[in-house]
Formats: C-alpha cells, structure tokens, sequence
C-alpha cells in the first residue's frame, strides 16, 4: 500500500462522503419515499447504546426504554401542536414497509 498522510486519507473519505446524497447538500429529490429528511438528532438517538440493538421482534419487556421515548415525543408533541393525539405512524417507503409487517 502508498504511504499515505493522514490529510490526504482524511480528504479522500471527506470526498468520497460527499458522492453521497444527504440534507447538508440539498433536499431530496421527488419520488425517493425511502429517503425523506430525518433530523440530525434522530441520528444521534439512534445511536445512543440503548437503541442500537433494538429490533421489531425483541421482546416487549425489553423494548420499554424505546417505547417510553415514543410516548413521550407523542405526548410532546400533541402539547407543542395543541392536538388531542398525535401518531408516530411512518409516513412511506422502509419504514411502511416495515409496519406492515
């Protein structure tokens, strides 16, 4: 393998990262129901070591921490709207996929 500097490694991954169709460089185009605009946040949730292992068909006794985070943000949110109910429903694309299941 070339020796490489660490800069220049660092700015081929940086380079490669951007052949990459995210929110930092634009909206989605129509049509890419799988890949509507999730919140940087959600990434960051979704990372935290309590969800990385969650899976649909684990065991409710273990999937009470993700549950309580879904009820809160419905309830947060049914407050900040001022709605009676709110639904974490997915709205298309892997995720419908998914709840139909």
């Amino acid at each position: 393998m070339p020796e490489l500097s660490e800069v220049d490694v660092v700015r081929h991954f940086t380079r490669l990262s951007t052949w990459n169709y995210h929110i930092d460089l634009g909206l989605y185009p129509l049509g890419s129901c799988t890949m509507k605009y999730n919140p940087k946040i959600n990434e960051v949730v979704s990372r935290l070591e309590g969800f990385t292992h969650s899976h649909p068909y684990m065991p409710a006794e273990l999937a009470q921490g993700a549950l309580e985070v879904q009820k809160m943000l419905e309830t947060c949110l049914g407050e900040i709207s001022g709605m009676d109910a709110v639904t974490l429903q997915p709205a298309a694309g892997a995720h419908g996929e998914l709840t139909g299941s």
